[in-house]
């Protein structure tokens, strides 16, 4: 029987493991396992989900940032709301 799970993929890994590795360091691997990876949706979706909301992050971060006393106290709290939303990511693919 053949699983989906299971399938090889353009990069040659299971798709769970590319679809975890494009979470890895955000948008970068992100580009890369969707610029690697032609045919597997689900992969192609969860590389774009991790440059789309990668890419917010850092721009939220970089904009409040910008903003005295409270931009700078809600950056700090960015941080480790993005390593919580970073982890759940990883851990449903």
């Amino acid at each position: 029987m053949d699983d989906d799970k299971s399938k090889k993929t353009s990069s040659g890994l299971d798709q769970n493991i590319a679809a975890m590795l494009s979470y890895v360091f955000g948008f970068i691997t992100g580009i890369i396992f969707l610029v690697i990876e032609k045919e597997n949706k689900f992969i192609r979706f969860h590389a774009m989900q991790s440059i789309i909301i990668s890419g917010a992050i850092f721009v939220v971060g970089i904009v409040i940032g910008w903003i005295p006393i409270i931009g700078w106290l809600i950056s700090l709290l960015l941080a480790p709301i993005s390593f919580v939303i970073w982890i759940i990511w990883i851990g449903y693919t």
